[in-house]
């Protein structure tokens, strides 16, 4: 958990835990200031259970579904929603990033700043982009919850959990002695 982004985490989080709140992303925003520890071994066996064509674990008892605690239900987003805010991602590796939109210099938190937050704690923190850097499919995202649009961000997190499991079993399938296993999966 790097330090700049609790810090920036705590001074966005004075000026906006309001709004998130509205949002119904507060606590989801809270759990990425904890840091995520999970079991590799334990995800691996996992993987062996489950079943892309109804995206559940399938055992002995019967199919297991998962929970992530967010209603999957909600209004969609808006993928044509115009960008009002307009942030250079020609700085898109996550430290120059937050050392870039991380204004230390106040303690206001202007619409660039909360834009930019928003958009690293989804690509890095909700939807854990594969590259070590801020992905622009999420600026939608970050655009609406700005704005303070609320929208269905558990419809969007299941899917991308069941594909990320799905792409993880087909390359364990096709994976040979001496190759590593690397997935990425949302939270």
């Amino acid at each position: 958990m790097p330090l700049a982004f609790l810090n920036w985490l705590k001074k966005v989080e004075l000026k906006k835990a309001s709004v998130w709140k509205t949002l119904g992303i507060y606590n989801l925003i809270q759990i990425s200031s904890t840091g995520l520890n999970y079991d590799e071994n334990l995800m691996l066996v996992a993987m062996h259970f489950w079943e892309s064509s109804t995206n559940t674990m399938q055992l002995k008892c019967g199919p297991l579904l998962f929970s992530i605690g967010l209603p999957p239900i909600g209004e969609f987003y808006d993928l044509d929603r115009v960008i009002k805010i307009h942030l250079k991602l020609d700085i898109v590796a996550y430290g120059a990033f937050i050392n870039k939109y991380f204004d230390k210099s106040t303690t206001e938190v202007s619409d660039e700043e909360h834009f930019a937050f928003l958009a690293f704690w989804l690509s890095h923190y909700v939807f854990c982009s594969r590259s070590l850097q801020i992905a622009k499919q999420y600026v939608t995202q970050a655009t609406q919850f700005h704005e303070g649009h609320s929208f269905s961000l558990g419809r969007l997190l299941l899917g991308t959990l069941y594909k990320s499991i799905g792409v993880g079993c087909e390359t364990l399938k096709g994976l040979t002695e001496g190759k590593t296993l690397n997935l990425v999966v949302p939270w």
